[in-house]
């Protein structure tokens, strides 16, 4: 997050982490889930390898696939037979906070990875440090469906080349208990007297400072010192005001609205509406009138990978639109890929207007491709970022 629950490594640009951590509530605790990306429905065909093209020299698919990535995304019974079938066996390790994502890379043993995850904020970052190696659609075929709004940077290159595949997507709004308080239209909404107490947010820095900049009308990419220190840091004061009790994570976040202790979430995900249907609570995630922070979660392999090969098939399966619908709609996410769209589940439908879904990723979701890390004239920076909300919180 760091953010607990927050978005973003030591090296990254911004944060916005958070919804990686889904966690599973089990007997009123968070329990962590099953790792990888989901993959239900059919598998994609691997790529096959074109003699003078990159795959050229791959091996051919099966064996071991070492992956590094978010708790969380259940693994669901149709993707272990798609392993099962290509041969595959993966060896799992867990990313428990963002910051370690470069520093394991980057650090003793971490050229065993193959994969690992990163999204629209780090993934130009992640490249600039030599932490993914880009992809081509000889390599992974599935990258042609991707949606319009993922056909550029940060996820594509100027050379046509991919960063990563990014499968699934979403926003960090406000969630609310349904029946309990109005829905509200603004961020501004829960700044109300009357809901002292009744809000919480995820103790991340960059998901709030990144929502306060959108509740005031500014654009987190291009936010400069004085906006975060004025009228940002006032937003996030007037915040911290009505807040009963900050959620260090995801499930902490889930467990405050299912015992009723809040009524409205900071940083809310379309994903808790799903956990908490299934404790018997109704809540909805929701993009107040001013926006949210839009977010892609994506696939990117290392240029250590030690199994290119079921690397790449991984990625193309992800990206199998049957799978990508299957997926998304268990996770109540929207798909990377446009034909998955008419597949999706009647509830993931109704949850975006994918009627119009270009515009709404482009125009009602920001999504931000982080701050920097030295000064570039004005602009605030990422540890500028972190010591406006820790200031927030001590005040």
């Amino acid at each position: 997050m760091v953010d607990p629950g927050a978005r973003g490594p030591s090296g990254d640009p911004s944060g916005f982490l958070s919804r990686r951590r889904f966690l599973n509530l089990a007997g009123g605790t968070a329990a962590a889930g099953l790792l990888t990306a989901c993959g239900l429905g059919k598998s994609a065909t691997a790529p096959t390898p074109k003699p003078g093209g990159a795959s050229a020299s791959l091996a051919p698919v099966g064996g071991d696939l070492n992956l590094y990535v978010w708790q969380g995304y259940e693994e669901p019974d149709d993707f272990k037979t798609w392993l099962k079938q290509e041969g595959i066996t993966e060896h799992v390790k867990y990313i428990t906070q963002p910051e370690e994502v470069p520093t394991v890379l980057k650090g003793p043993g971490g050229d065993k990875w193959d994969m690992s995850y990163g999204d629209n904020v780090v993934l130009s970052y992640y490249k600039t440090l030599g932490l993914l190696t880009p992809m081509t659609v000889e390599q992974v075929p599935g990258l042609k469906g991707l949606m319009p709004a993922f056909q550029v940077a940060p996820w594509k290159n100027d050379d046509g080349t991919y960063n990563g595949v990014p499968w699934t997507w979403g926003f960090s709004g406000l969630t609310y208990r349904v029946g309990a308080v109005p829905e509200p239209q603004s961020w501004q909404d829960i700044l109300n007297p009357k809901y002292k107490g009744r809000v919480s947010t995820v103790d991340g820095a960059t998901n709030n400072v990144g929502i306060a900049s959108i509740a005031v009308g500014i654009d987190p990419d291009t936010m400069t010192t004085a906006q975060l220190q004025g009228p940002i840091k006032d937003w996030l004061l007037k915040l911290k005001s009505q807040i009963r009790a900050l959620a260090p994570s995801i499930g902490d976040q889930i467990s405050l609205l299912v015992s009723g202790d809040v009524d409205y979430m900071v940083v809310g995900l379309t994903f808790m509406d799903a956990v908490a249907a299934k404790k018997g609570v109704k809540t909805k995630t929701i993009a107040p009138s001013e926006g949210a922070l839009g977010w892609a979660d994506t696939t990117f392999i290392t240029p250590t990978a030690p199994n290119p090969q079921n690397a790449y098939a991984f990625a193309n399966h992800l990206l199998d639109p049957a799978t990508d619908a299957s997926s998304n709609s268990e996770l109540q996410q929207g798909p990377g890929v446009q034909a998955s769209i008419p597949m999706l589940s009647a509830a993931d439908t109704a949850l975006y207007p994918f009627d119009d879904i270009n515009n709404y990723l482009q125009n009602t979701l920001t999504f931000n491709q982080g701050w920097p890390h030295q000064p570039e004239g004005d602009r605030a920076t990422y540890d500028q970022v972190i010591q406006t909300w820790e200031e927030v919180k001590g005040s």
